[in-house]
């Protein structure tokens, strides 16, 4: 009464495999009739996968007598995947006793957990990102009001203004650096993730006809 009151199944096997005693609170749960199982072959109510680690653990058991401690998942067409452990150890003359533990629980537990970790250090990494971003930022931003700055100083002297040619490859600098500001402001942006905006699609075309510009 005691074992069958447990809440995990307890099987005892001979050394062909066959169930001769199995105790469990209900065992339909574990899908194994106590009608259908008796006598019986365990590997018959069990999938390959799971047939050949018990075939595997009951071989290492007799042989060495020592207990195997094992693990499995089994799919089922209603109930869905269950995860179980199970342990196996001699049981008197050439049989032996195993306990099968419905793990499910925890399992999804761990997957949930392991789930929650892995999205804590992608937002780690992100969030490093996004300070590394700003600092790059910021610092390239400096840069770049140096060069709009002087750059503009220039294209106000009289020999720039008397000059078109010198006063047009100024105006690409100017573009350029502008352009470059605007793409700081989006680095920026994306390092401040809780005042974020969606950034703005840039067209390349005006980029490209720029550089090749300046390449001539």
């Amino acid at each position: 009464a005691l074992l069958g009151a447990l809440p995990d199944l307890i099987i005892v096997q001979d050394q062909h495999g066959c169930v001769v005693d199995l105790h469990a609170a209900n065992p339909e749960l574990w899908w194994m009739p106590r009608e259908k199982v008796f006598g019986r072959r365990l590997a018959e109510h069990l999938p390959p996968h799971v047939e050949a680690a018990f075939n595997e653990a009951q071989a290492l058991v007799l042989g060495t007598g020592r207990m195997v401690h094992n693990s499995y998942s089994i799919d089922h067409p209603v109930r869905g995947t269950s995860f179980r452990e199970f342990r196996m150890v001699p049981y008197g003359a050439g049989q032996t006793l195993t306990l099968i533990r419905d793990v499910t629980a925890q399992q999804l537990a761990e997957l949930q957990r392991q789930q929650a970790v892995r999205q804590m250090q992608q937002a780690q990494k992100m969030e490093a990102l996004g300070q590394l971003t700003g600092g790059i930022a910021h610092d390239f931003n400096n840069i770049l009001a140096s060069i709009l700055g002087y750059t503009w100083l220039a294209r106000q002297h009289p020999l720039v203004l008397s000059d078109p040619k010198l006063s047009e490859y100024l105006k690409i600098v100017t573009a350029a650096g502008e352009r470059g500001r605007d793409l700081v402001q989006q680095l920026l942006t994306f390092s401040r993730r809780s005042n974020a905006t969606t950034p703005d699609a840039i067209d390349p075309l005006p980029v490209v006809e720029e550089a090749f510009r300046m390449l001539k």
